[in-house]
């Protein structure tokens, strides 16, 4: 995230709605395919180099536990 931002103005900018940017920003909601562009768009990189920094351990509360691996 660009520094001297605040979550408002962020979200505003990326025209994503600031209470929905909040609750992505905490974890409590999934991104969707278009918040996702939208924040790419608004950073002026691609979704896969925003996806490039997720890791493994970032996406382990979201595994089915039937996993097996």
């Amino acid at each position: 995230m660009r520094k001297g931002y605040s979550q408002e103005q962020f979200a505003q900018a990326a025209n994503i709605d600031r209470a929905r940017y909040g609750r992505l920003e905490r974890g409590e909601i999934n991104f969707t395919l278009h918040t996702l562009l939208a924040v790419a768009a608004h950073l002026e990189i691609t979704p896969s180099e925003l996806l490039n920094e997720v890791t493994a351990e970032d996406c382990e509360p979201w595994q089915d536990d039937t996993d097996p691996d």
